[in-house]
């Protein structure tokens, strides 16, 4: 099957009253093309998996919940079953958890002939919702792969509508079981005039602007940002609750990586405009041969960026503007 790569975008909600909610940009173009297909789509012919790429907090989970509903409550001949792949640990788990929720007793090798025996009895079709399929691909491999992409290239087979937070090899590699094999939809950020007709409230722009340019732009950070502008008229204020926000997750990341890198992080946290090979070696004391595998390795992961064109005076910047903030008022170094 060949892969299609669409550009779907939000679809703006108009504002009601004060709820933010209503006013919410949602993946509404997403969500209807995916519900009519399901609808639409022959019983009897093989279905073409769809794939939704989004970054985390885009609202991918939400969307997924929301077909679930809906297909559930106005279709007789489909039966959604929505899976998080963060339980998935081989193909098998995949009818496993659909025998489980269609309430089966598993006669075939893995359930996947009970599956489509269950279909026909009923004359309805399953549809797997599954979330975060890259957990799936990452924990199992090709071959486990190519199973799946087999049994759902049969006739009748049930429907695969799966997301992930990036594309990666396992869907663009020649040699990967499902290269070519899905219909992409991609979630693009929530662009600025969307976020102005989100906040038609009583809010201060200004700090909604300040506060934006830290955050992913994703319906999460403005769920995060409305909360706080709620309950703060100050910048710094609102400031010190966003970071309060990522705290955890910060920490946590930073204590994730090694010392070296946790050495870099650290200083790179103290400039705004970022640091050359010269500089950071300045700083930490050590030649280049123990900066220069981690800072490529460093920017191989976009923890952070090189800013400039040319070899030669090229300088190192932390990507995310949050995190940055974070280490230079956590645990950069004072000189």
């Amino acid at each position: 099957m060949r892969r299609l790569k669409t550009d779907i975008y939000y679809q703006t909600l108009s504002f009601h009253g004060n709820n933010l909610e209503d006013a919410m940009p949602v993946n509404e173009e997403i969500f209807s093309s995916l519900f009519d297909y399901i609808v639409k789509e022959e019983p009897g012919k093989t279905a073409q998996p769809h794939l939704i790429v989004g970054e985390s907090g885009s609202g991918k989970t939400y969307l997924l919940k929301r077909l679930q509903d809906k297909v559930g409550k106005e279709t007789s001949t489909v039966f959604p079953i929505l899976i998080d792949a963060k339980a998935l640990f081989s193909t098998e788990d995949i009818w496993l958890h659909c025998v489980r929720q269609l309430e089966l007793t598993v006669s075939s090798a893995d359930g996947f002939d009970d599956i489509m025996l269950w279909q026909k009895i009923h004359a309805r079709r399953v549809v797997l919702l599954i979330d975060n399929i890259q957990y799936y691909f990452n924990r199992t491999d090709n071959a486990a792969h190519y199973n799946l992409r087999g049994k759902l290239n049969k006739p009748g087979a049930p429907v695969l509508i799966a997301t992930i937070n990036e594309v990666s090899a396992f869907v663009t590699d020649y040699k990967a079981a499902f290269f070519d094999g899905f219909k992409t939809l991609y979630i693009r950020p929530i662009s600025t005039d969307e976020t102005v007709i989100a906040f038609k409230q009583s809010f201060d722009k200004n700090i909604f602007d300040f506060l934006w340019k830290y955050v992913p732009k994703t319906i999460r950070s403005l769920r995060i940002i409305s909360s706080i502008l709620k309950e703060s008229s100050n910048v710094d204020t609102a400031l010190t609750k966003l970071i309060d926000c990522f705290y955890p997750y910060y920490q946590n990341k930073y204590d994730s990586y090694p010392l070296q890198i946790q050495r870099l992080l650290s200083v790179l946290a103290t400039s705004d405009d970022g640091m050359s090979l010269r500089e950071i070696r300045e700083k930490t004391k050590q030649d280049n041969g123990k900066i220069s595998p981690y800072l490529k390795i460093m920017t191989d992961q976009k923890l952070i960026e090189r800013i400039s064109k040319t070899q030669r005076g090229a300088k190192y910047k932390i990507v995310d503007s949050l995190f940055s903030l974070w280490l230079k008022l956590n645990v950069a170094v004072i000189f």
